[in-house]
């Protein structure tokens, strides 16, 4: 389970239930409801605890 949060109209903030590892800036993070994609984009910043 993912919390997404808007924070404008081009930026959002993702928290994860579980910890993730190996979050990097420049990836691609894809958000799915089901077998449909429901959103993405790429990941500017992490935060200490994700990575």
């Amino acid at each position: 389970e993912t919390m997404v949060t808007p924070l404008s109209k081009d930026e959002v903030y993702v928290k994860f239930k579980e910890p993730q590892m190996a979050i990097t800036p420049g990836q691609t993070v894809v958000f799915y409801r089901g077998d449909v994609v429901i959103g993405s984009g790429t990941i500017e910043r992490t935060r200490p605890e994700t990575r």
